[in-house]
């Protein structure tokens, strides 16, 4: 809940923010290693922007933006070096070009439609997206492929989501795999109702209870 501007940790939160923006390009790259850091810091730039709307790191995180979409492959996906066909990385991207929107640096999601591409190359019959491509479906890409859909404008009683959607429901919480649990939690808030409220019965508790308690590490996991 702190951003650079409101909060405790406001000065640790702007900390962070000036030490990505220093790190950014003339193109908008964070200066990243994998495709992996350029969605995920632009993610969090855009979601202080969205907070704030300030405009400290508006042109950053819009620049950030613009070199995701800028990279996106012809069959709408995502690699380690920018156009490829990794479902993992493609769902970072997409969350990223989302909190943009949500920032209103855009007044939609641009480009929708040949993320969609993606989305149809990757996902099974069963409703089961694969990791690469269709290739691959694992719990977590299923829960990615369906956050995503619903991002680009899928409505959440399209066939594929609610397929995805029954899917995880039906593996259940694992909080011992925390990328899954990360998504799979995501997709049913997005789903909502008594589904959600299951879901946040099962896993908030056993979550919380990993957490570190002590030592250097307290509070993470």
């Amino acid at each position: 809940g702190n951003s650079h501007v409101d909060g405790k940790y406001r000065e640790n939160v702007d900390k962070g923010l000036s030490w990505m923006a220093n790190r950014q390009k003339s193109n908008g790259n964070l200066g990243w290693k994998t495709f992996y850091e350029q969605g995920i810091a632009t993610m969090a730039i855009c979601e202080d922007v969205a907070m704030t709307y300030d405009n400290k790191y508006r042109n950053v995180g819009g620049k950030a933006a613009e070199h995701i979409l800028a990279n996106m492959g012809e069959n709408g996906g995502y690699g380690y070096d920018g156009p490829g066909n990794d479902t993992s990385v493609f769902g970072w991207q997409i969350m990223a070009i989302k909190s943009a929107v949500v920032a209103k640096l855009f007044p939609t999601f641009p480009q929708a439609p040949q993320a969609r591409k993606y989305l149809d190359l990757s996902i099974n019959k069963d409703g089961s997206t694969g990791y690469r491509g269709s290739g691959s479906p694992k719990p977590s890409m299923t829960a990615i492929g369906m956050f995503c859909r619903i991002f680009v404008g899928y409505a959440r009683n399209h066939p594929e989501v609610f397929k995805a959607a029954g899917l995880i429901y039906k593996h259940g919480v694992d909080v011992k795999d925390e990328y899954y649990t990360y998504y799979s939690t995501y997709c049913m808030f997005q789903m909502g109702g008594q589904e959600w409220g299951k879901w946040n019965n099962k896993f908030r508790d056993p979550l919380i209870a990993l957490q570190e308690k002590s030592g250097p590490n307290k509070g993470s996991w």
